[in-house]
């Protein structure tokens, strides 16, 4: 049996965070940069290739979900979970306000799993909130097993 599925993150945790990963994205309100889904997924997409695990983002009315598994056991698995959240872009229409919010969840739900870190307009802003500003709280769950390096 090979390594356990959060062995198998952490490893990509590590090497994701040695890699030098621009930031695309600029927020000129605030002055800073911030990452894009784009900047990060690729790279990502290989790590989780190279270390054998899977993912896959899902969305109802009220959650999106990224869940993690072991490619080569795929019974262990981590869901990383998020309430949706709304856009109302100018001239858009609802399709494109839900395509900009399943974008904005996945890259949060994968900056969450994998511990990507970068600004925090929140503390930026002397907590004034910025319309850019996403509050919603994300959570981590292990569905199975309950013990992490239970084989």
């Amino acid at each position: 049996m090979g390594k356990h599925l959060i062995e198998r993150i952490q490893d990509i945790r590590c090497e994701l965070a040695g890699m030098e990963i621009k930031k695309s994205g600029h927020n000129k309100f605030a002055g800073y940069r911030y990452y894009e889904l784009g900047d990060f997924l690729a790279p990502l997409m290989q790590l989780q290739l190279k270390h054998r695990v899977g993912s896959m983002c899902t969305f109802d009315k009220d959650l999106a979900s990224l869940t993690l598994f072991n490619l080569d056991e795929p019974d262990q698995y981590i869901n990383v979970t998020s309430p949706f959240g709304s856009a109302n872009l100018k001239a858009a229409h609802e399709i494109q306000n839900i395509g900009a919010v399943e974008t904005y969840q996945r890259r949060y739900l994968y900056m969450t799993a994998y511990e990507i870190v970068e600004h925090d307009a929140v503390d930026a802003s002397g907590g004034q909130a910025t319309p850019q500003t996403n509050t919603r709280k994300q959570t981590q769950t292990q569905q199975t097993p309950a013990d992490p390096l239970a084989k």
